[in-house]
C-alpha cells in the first residue's frame, strides 16, 4: 500500500510540475499570472502540510518519522520550488521581452 501513495505522490508532483513548466504548446494553457497564483497556493499549501505534520502525527506514525518527514517535507520542498520557481521566471521572462530583429541592429 505504501508504494501505491509513493507513486500517487510522485505522479501528482510531477503533474503538477509540467503544467506549471512545460515549454510544450498546450491547446488551453493558462498565462503565467494565473500559474504564478497556482504555484504560491501550492507552495502555500506545501508548508503548512509539513507544519501540521511535524507538530501533530498522524496516528500510528511515531513522532521522530513524523519530525524527520515534516522536516525534509518542509525544506527538501523548499528546494525543488526554488527551482521550479527560477525555471518559472526564466521561461516567463523569455517570452515576454522584446524580439530584436537582425535588421534593425
Amino acid at each position: 500500500m505504501r508504494m501505491f501513495v509513493h507513486l500517487h505522490l510522485l505522479l501528482a508532483g510531477y503533474l503538477f510540475t509540467v503544467s506549471i513548466i512545460a515549454n510544450e504548446p498546450a491547446a488551453h494553457r493558462k498565462g503565467f499570472v494565473y500559474r504564478t497564483v497556482m504555484l504560491w497556493l501550492a507552495v502555500t499549501g506545501h508548508g503548512i502540510l509539513a507544519k501540521r505534520l511535524y507538530a501533530f502525527p498522524p496516528s500510528g506514525v511515531p513522532a521522530a518519522q513524523a519530525e524527520a518527514g515534516g522536516m525534509l517535507m518542509y525544506y527538501g520542498g523548499d528546494a525543488v520550488e526554488l527551482v521550479i520557481f527560477a525555471i518559472f521566471c526564466r521561461q516567463w521572462f523569455r517570452t515576454s521581452r522584446p524580439r530584436v530583429s537582425p535588421a534593425s541592429e
